[in-house]
């Protein structure tokens, strides 16, 4: 069928085609040509259609024809017989009269695309249309929203004119806040709508539900409110647009941040220095997971409304600093200190590695240089005052 379009691109996917290959779908899982793998490698609405068969598929008899089920002792017959013989092909040939082709059981997401639409009168767009690719690029944008709305005004001079206007910093904090959330919901409409002029020239122009199209953004685009947070939240102490993209990472993995630093250091020196299994992955997940793979919704809302009580606190420090300090890596004196240590444990961990696996220099001599050098040039960094 995949041939077929290709030949005719401009035809659109019909009813009846959608027809043909949803059956040959539910012939396909009745009959198990299709294995019951777990499928983790895209988004789907639902954790349950993560599995294709399994010991489910008697609920596909009902939509065999009758022919397909009076031939069914036959494919049993044939499918314990030797592979290779004459019989074997004579039987082979006179069952492909009877069932549908197989589809291509490496294709898993037209697999579970046909699954979600199975019973749907029109075509359903949803999550499954989504890859981790894809939803990279759309939160690299999504963050540069909170970068430039707040990052922009410590790294230039308009900082101090927005200090010199008769406003409360909480006011202002808020403006930008809903400045963040406003550029997102407009980010939000286009996108859509974008999806929705591109489907409706695809394929499936003809038998899609509009709605859904706008549906299959939300998860993307909600979860871009928690970056957004994340970038208020870090707006208190950063001071220019490096510090808050800077901390994005440590605030994202949290846990795993410096979990992951004693793995990669420790590894560097010891072979088999931590075992796979349990113990990685009874670590609770953390929050960049929510964004690269399927995350239930309860899951989304408390992680938001706990950015939401976090972003309300550091709204009470917003500015409380002197506005001469602005343009500094970390403009709280109190916080420097921390935030400091937090980016050393990454950037130590990374020259390490660097040194070790892409230079080869020997272990004892990498860590003695990264000892030497690196606490001290990054300290140097973060006390630049960056302005313009």
């Amino acid at each position: 069928m995949k041939e077929e379009y290709k030949k005719n691109y401009k035809e659109k996917f019909s009813k009846e085609k959608l027809a043909e290959m949803k059956h040959s779908y539910t012939v396909g899982a009745y009959l198990h040509n299709f294995p019951g793998t777990v499928l983790s490698t895209f988004y789907t609405n639902n954790e349950d259609l993560n599995v294709l068969t399994g010991e489910g598929s008697e609920k596909y008899k009902q939509y065999l024809t009758e022919e397909e089920l009076n031939n069914i002792p036959k494919y049993k017959e044939w499918s314990r017989m030797q592979p290779g013989s004459k019989e074997y092909f004579d039987k082979q040939e006179e069952l492909d009269k009877v069932y549908p082709p197989a589809l291509d059981i490496s294709n898993v997401k037209t697999l579970t695309f046909l699954k979600e639409n199975l019973d749907a009168s029109k075509i359903k767009l949803k999550e499954t249309m989504f890859n981790e690719g894809i939803n990279i690029g759309y939160y690299i944008l999504i963050t540069l929203i909170p970068l430039l709305i707040f990052g922009v005004e410590y790294h230039t001079n308009f900082g101090k004119f927005v200090a010199s206007l008769p406003y409360e910093k909480e006011k202002v904090y808020f403006a930008k806040v809903i400045l963040s959330f406003l550029t997102l919901m407009v980010t939000y409409i286009l996108t859509g709508l974008t999806n929705i002029a591109v489907i409706s020239n695809s394929l499936l122009g003809e038998i899609y539900n509009v709605p859904a199209v706008l549906e299959i953004n939300n998860k993307i685009y909600i979860l871009g409110i928690g970056l957004v947070l994340l970038g208020v939240i870090l707006s208190s102490f950063c001071g220019s647009i490096l510090s808050i993209g800077a901390m994005y990472i440590p605030a994202l993995t949290l846990i795993y941040y410096p979990l992951g630093i004693w793995i990669a250091i420790g590894r560097l020196f010891f072979v088999n220095y931590l075992p796979e299994g349990p113990f990685i992955d009874n670590i609770p997940r953390m929050p960049i997971f929510y964004y690269f793979g399927y995350t239930p919704w309860k899951n989304i809302i408390i992680y938001l409304v706990i950015l939401t009580i976090i972003m309300l606190l550091a709204s009470k420090v917003y500015k409380i600093h002197n506005v001469e300090k602005e343009g500094e890596f970390f403009i709280i004196e109190r916080v420097s200190l921390v935030g400091y240590l937090i980016l050393l444990m990454g950037i130590f961990a990374f020259v390490l590695i660097v040194l070790i696996d892409v230079f080869t220099i020997n272990h004892g001599l990498a860590f003695a240089l990264t000892i030497l050098l690196v606490p001290a040039v990054l300290w140097k960094l973060i006390r630049i005052k960056i302005r313009i």
